[in-house]
């Protein structure tokens, strides 16, 4: 009897001892296939992080040089956060309007954090990770971007941005950054498979990287995207306000032809400016959604950004709206500027950084 009972507590203990090794297989199989795939699919190097912040540098490369180029005695370091706009400025334009610039006796130097289709969640993250050691100023201006988050029925609505597959991802990192940041990538491979089934079965939708879905097109009337944007610029305001470091914010420009059809969006009358002709609307504004509802959707974001104008990190908020001309003189669509428009864009936003400093260099 007692041979017996014996026989089946060993026979017991080797099916735990296969099962654990199995268990133990399938788990060591799992992060072997996703090293391989956040290797190659995300260029995420094995291994941890020296800062644990590698997943966001994922996402966000041009971060790693600014917190490089960051600070300085001689420079007075302003921040840029927002879209193509201000990208494009800063990018262009910016940097030979402050040339000759300094404050306070010293130059004027710009980090364009600025990235094209980038929204407020990307610019508050971007602000996150570099804090304010260094930094003189941020600059903010947002607003399209959020109006596309709009196309897509409520019940896939997620105020945090996560119905885009990209802000799905962030969020994926946000919450295993822990075990991302130590190595393990099979968070990242698990969660990826169940997105795809997730999309697969229709259980969730997410919102087109490129142009919005027609059949969604109809829920832009919607604009949800203002309560997102208002708590993104404030959580910015709220970390510039704890680093003492002033903010610029600006209301969003924009211009819409009023004879605008996208069947037709070419100029009738081609601009030629410093040589180049300019001879289309360069983008649709469908690629946002109807064009009513982001000529809505822009008007509700400008309330509320002119609602956090009295916010005490506010160094001064610039009406941009009421300033640049709507006219195809300084815009070449909807929100992008000509030349001409950038060079008054750049005079207005940077304004109040010399108009409140004592010392602003030459004119």
């Amino acid at each position: 009897m007692s041979e017996s009972v014996s026989a089946g507590r060993s026979s017991a203990r080797k099916r735990v001892a296969k099962t654990v090794l199995w268990v133990v297989y399938c788990v060591v199989l799992i992060e072997v296939v996703a090293q391989f795939y956040a290797y190659f699919a995300l260029d995420l190097a094995p291994g941890g992080s020296d800062r644990g912040e590698a997943w966001l540098l994922s996402f966000y490369p041009e971060l790693a040089a600014i917190r490089e180029e960051i600070g300085g005695e001689d420079s007075f370091d302003v921040l840029l956060l927002g879209g193509s706009v201000l990208w494009e400025w800063g990018e262009v334009y910016g940097r030979n309007q402050i040339s000759t610039r300094t404050v306070d006796g010293r130059r004027v130097k710009l980090h364009v954090a600025a990235r094209p289709a980038h929204t407020s969640l990307d610019s508050l993250l971007k602000a996150e990770y570099l804090g304010s050691d260094g930094i003189d100023l941020y600059i903010v201006y947002q607003s399209i971007n959020e109006v596309r988050a709009n196309n897509i029925p409520p019940e896939h609505w997620r105020d945090d941005y996560s119905h885009y597959s990209w802000y799905d991802d962030l969020r994926l990192y946000r919450d295993y950054s822990g075990a991302i940041e130590r190595g393990f990538r099979s968070p990242i491979l698990l969660f990826k498979l169940g997105q795809l089934a997730q999309g697969l079965s229709g259980r969730r939708l997410f919102v087109p990287t490129e142009w919005p879905a027609a059949e969604f097109l109809q829920y832009g009337s919607d604009v949800r995207s203002s309560n997102s944007l208002e708590r993104h610029v404030r959580g910015i305001l709220e970390l510039a306000e704890r680093g003492d470091v002033p903010v610029v914010l600006s209301s969003f420009a924009w211009y819409k032809p009023e004879n605008y059809d996208m069947e037709n969006y070419r100029r009738e009358v081609p601009a030629q400016e410093e040589g180049v002709y300019k001879d289309f609307f360069i983008l649709p504004i469908e690629l946002w959604g109807e064009p009513e509802n982001v000529v809505q959707a822009l008007n509700a974001h400008n309330r509320v950004l002119e609602s956090l104008a009295h916010h005490p990190a506010i160094l001064e908020f610039v009406p941009m709206d009421r300033l640049i001309p709507p006219s195809e003189a300084f815009f070449e669509d909807i929100c992008h500027l000509t030349g001409i428009g950038y060079r008054l864009f750049g005079q207005e936003l940077l304004s109040p950084v010399f108009r409140n400093a004592t010392d602003s260099g030459p004119k």
